[in-house]
C-alpha cells in the first residue's frame, strides 16, 4: 500500500536531544494585510467623544476658511497644527488595534506636539493653494509621492534630519513596495476629494445655495481625518518596515503562508517474516497421581 504525503516546512520546532516543549516560530507583526485593512478606513477609531472633537474642528476650519487675507492664512495654519495633533493620536490608536482614542491618556498627548508640528509644517501649505482650476490639483499630485512616505517617517519617530529627507523618502517607499503606492493613492483621493468640495463651497451664492456651501466646506475639512487613519492602517501592517515603536505588538507564525514544497511517496515497511512454529515434543509416562 502507497500513501501520498504532503512535506510542508514547519513552523514549530521541538529539541531533538531534551524532547523539550514544542515552541511556535513567530515573528512581530500583524496578520492583516494593508489592502485588506483599507476596507475599513472610513471607520475613524474617534469613538463618540472624538467624533465630536473631530466635527468641531471641521466645522472650525469652515468659519476660519471664510476670514479674509492674512488673518485666514494664519488661522489656518494653527488650526493644521490642532488638526494633526488627533491626527496623529488616529495614527496611534489605528497602528496599535485600538478603536478609540481613549486609551491615550492625557499626559500623553505632550507626545504628539512634534510629530503634529513637522506634519502640519508639510501640509499646510496645501491649504492655501488655489482650489479652483487644474494649478492646485496638480501641484498636490506632484507632492503627493513625497509627502506620504515623509508622513510616515515623522508618526515614525525618526529625527527629524531623517524625517525631512527626501532619500530617506524614497528608501521608504521602496520598503513599502505596493502597499506605500497604494497608501499614496489613498491619500491622494481623499486629498482631491477634500478639495473638490471646497471648491464647490466657493461657489458663486447663486449657483449653490449657501447651506450646500456651508455643508461642503465642512465635509472638505472632515474627510482630511481619513488621512491620518490610511496612515495609521499602512502603519499597523507594515510597521516593522518603517521601525515604528510600538508599544505591543502581536506575534505572527514566520512560514504562516508557507505553500508544500513536493509531494512523496510512502509505503509502510513490510513486517519482518514470522518463523513458522515448531512442535512440542510430549513424552509419555506412566504414574500414580494422589490427591489429599
Amino acid at each position: 500500500m502507497e500513501v501520498e504525503l504532503e512535506v510542508w516546512p514547519a513552523s514549530y520546532v521541538k529539541c531533538g536531544v531534551c524532547d523539550g516543549a514544542m515552541q511556535r516560530l513567530s515573528r512581530p507583526g500583524s496578520d492583516v494585510s494593508f489592502p485588506v485593512g483599507l476596507r475599513r478606513a472610513l471607520l475613524l477609531p474617534v469613538g463618540p467623544w472624538g467624533l465630536l472633537i473631530l466635527s468641531g474642528l471641521a466645522l472650525l476650519a469652515s468659519e476660519l476658511d471664510a476670514l479674509s487675507s492674512p488673518a485666514r492664512e494664519a488661522s489656518l495654519l494653527l488650526w493644521s497644527v490642532c488638526a494633526w495633533l488627533l491626527g496623529v493620536a488616529i495614527v496611534r490608536a489605528t497602528a496599535e488595534g485600538e478603536t478609540r482614542l481613549g486609551d491615550i491618556r492625557l499626559e500623553g498627548w505632550p507626545e504628539l506636539l512634534r510629530p503634529a508640528l513637522l506634519s502640519a509644517l508639510l501640509t499646510a501649505p496645501a491649504l492655501l493653494l488655489p482650489r479652483s482650476g487644474w494649478t492646485g490639483a496638480l501641484l498636490v499630485i506632484a507632492a503627493a509621492p513625497l509627502l506620504v512616505p515623509l508622513l510616515l517617517l515623522i508618526l515614525a519617530g525618526r529625527p527629524w534630519q531623517q524625517a525631512l529627507s527626501a532619500l530617506e523618502a524614497a528608501r521608504t517607499m521602496r520598503a513599502l513596495g505596493g502597499d506605500g503606492v497604494l497608501a499614496v493613492l489613498a491619500t491622494l483621493g481623499v486629498w482631491l476629494f477634500s478639495r473638490m468640495l471646497a471648491a464647490l463651497a466657493e461657489s458663486p451664492a447663486d449657483e449653490v445655495p449657501a447651506l450646500w456651501r456651508r455643508a461642503a466646506d465642512f465635509l472638505a475639512a472632515f474627510s482630511l481625518f481619513l488621512v491620518p487613519h490610511v496612515l495609521g492602517l499602512l502603519v499597523e501592517a507594515r510597521g516593522e518596515a518603517l521601525a515604528y515603536p510600538f508599544t505591543a505588538r502581536g506575534e505572527v507564525p514566520l512560514l504562516g503562508s508557507a505553500r508544500p514544497e513536493r509531494t512523496v511517496a510512502f509505503r509502510p515497511p513490510e513486517p519482518p517474516p514470522r518463523r513458522p512454529a515448531e512442535p512440542i515434543a510430549v513424552e509419555e509416562t506412566s504414574g500414580k497421581l494422589d490427591l489429599e
